[in-house]
């Protein structure tokens, strides 16, 4: 197995506001429209979805409905706790904002993280075992296009996550999979590390992300450390199965079987507008991902809870502020204390009443593009590295002219050396071409080193 492992946990690239993007890039010609249907395929995470609805109130009459198309249901059994996390209401925005980056991007979290995985573990089989308890409790989500042996095994998965004597030896292993990948070099992995950042991530633009805290994920899988405390719980969530084959026998084992080569930096840590996270000291950025991260997470939160603009400003003592922007009129309201600013009176009702996520297999996607009822319904299609080979002429049928394609490249997909993300770019290039595709002009675009995806319009 590569470094890469089978399951994607996590993206290779930041998050999108898929509606802003849709307008920016959509031809003149194609009108506004006030209903969006926006495919994910192999998104593996749910950072474009939170990232478009906490902008929704700037994005005044659209509703939208979101269609999650993922190979792993352990990687769909996460989109739903992510999103289940963000519109929480009895959690501070800076509790909710560890936790969900706790939970995300570590193999070990805290004692009351693991709680709340039990707890919320135990209401998500109730909604996918109970139609009438979903429809009442978790209006956003639809699970009509699963069939039952499908909903059977996401019950199975909240089952082992709330099975606190499950066996998951994370520290185990995340060592047997580093082994196992080093072979030779495992004795000088530190040197292997320092490579990988330097020559690596760094050279592709992911210098943000320090080397001191890319090298301790790759030695202990906890990418986040955000206060004084030793997570001790192994994280269940990133557990899922893989079958092996010895002597011809297939043999089905759980473990950690992720990525453990680039690690879960980019989406939420690598990009954000705060130009001031980016400041550097002598030549180093003052800031870390993790710094980037709540920031992002942090907006996103405080954005779906009040439906107005946040904005953190530097501060010379290092606490954090909040600058709450009304449009309705000039006034600034300075804010000191970011974890208690989240509006306890959840817009689950808001977002639900605009927005839907249907989730569904990857499989059926050849089945969506023989079906009438989806022909041409869908104004956005994003696609994963990992899963650009979807990107099939059938999938023209989905789309209707001035359609949004948008691909993730391998930008940051460290196994892929520099000349191979130029070619990955090419050969997009030209299944795009084939589904009635072409590129949108955006900086870098033939560099696949320098962007993190290609954007395209239908034509057809």
């Amino acid at each position: 197995m590569d470094g890469l492992g089978s399951v994607a946990w996590w993206g290779f690239s930041p998050l999108l506001d898929l509606v802003s993007t849709w307008r920016d890039l959509k031809p003149e010609s194609r009108p506004h429209s006030d209903q969006l249907n926006i495919l994910l395929v192999g998104c593996s995470d749910a950072r474009h979805i939170l990232k478009t609805i906490s902008t929704m109130y700037e994005h005044k009459n659209i509703t939208i409905n979101f269609y999650v198309a993922e190979k792993c249901f352990e990687v769909i059994a996460r989109q739903i706790l992510f999103l289940d996390i963000a519109l929480q209401t009895d959690l501070g925005l800076q509790e909710k904002t560890e936790l969900f980056l706790e939970i995300y991007g570590n193999t070990k979290i805290r004692c009351q993280s693991e709680e709340f995985l039990v707890q919320r573990a135990n209401t998500f089989i109730e909604m996918i075992t109970n139609p009438e308890f979903s429809a009442e409790n978790f209006p956003l989500f639809d699970f009509s296009f699963l069939k039952y042996k499908q909903r059977d095994w996401l019950e199975g998965v909240f089952k082992f996550w709330r099975n606190s004597s499950a066996v998951f030896p994370a520290d185990t292993l995340w060592g047997n999979r580093v082994r196992s990948y080093l072979g030779s070099r495992y004795d000088t992995r530190n040197g292997v590390y320092d490579w990988d950042y330097h020559m690596k991530l760094a050279e592709r633009g992911g210098d943000v992300i320090s080397r001191r805290e890319y090298s301790e994920w790759r030695e202990s899988g906890v990418a986040f450390t955000l206060r004084d405390v030793t997570p001790e719980i192994p994280n269940r969530s990133l557990a899922s199965g893989f079958v092996f084959h010895r002597g011809g026998d297939p043999v089905a084992r759980r473990g950690y079987w992720g990525d453990i080569v680039v690690g879960p930096f980019i989406t939420y840590g690598f990009q954000c507008e705060n130009k001031a996270l980016y400041k550097k000291n002598n030549n180093i950025y003052a800031k870390t991902a993790n710094d980037i991260a709540v920031f992002n997470l942090s907006k996103i939160f405080y954005e779906l809870a009040n439906r107005t603009r946040y904005v953190q400003e530097p501060d010379t003592d290092n606490s954090a502020k909040l600058t709450e922007i009304v449009e309705e009129s000039d006034e600034v309201v300075e804010v000191e204390d970011v974890s208690v600013v989240c509006d306890k009176e959840l817009p689950q009702s808001f977002i639900s009443s605009r927005c839907k996520i249907f989730f569904m297999s990857i499989a059926e996607l050849s089945k969506l593009t023989a079906r009438d009822k989806f022909r041409g319904l869908f104004d956005v299609i994003a696609f994963g590295c990992g899963f650009v080979h979807e990107l099939k002429p059938e999938i023209s049928a989905l789309l209707q002219p001035g359609s949004l394609v948008v691909v993730e490249t391998a930008r940051f997909v460290l196994e892929v050396k520099e000349d191979q993300c130029n070619e990955f770019v090419d050969k997009v290039v030209g299944m795009a071409d084939m589904a009635g595709c072409v590129p949108v002009a955006r900086g870098n675009d033939d560099d696949g080193t320098k962007q993190s995806f290609i954007y395209f319009t239908h034509c057809k």
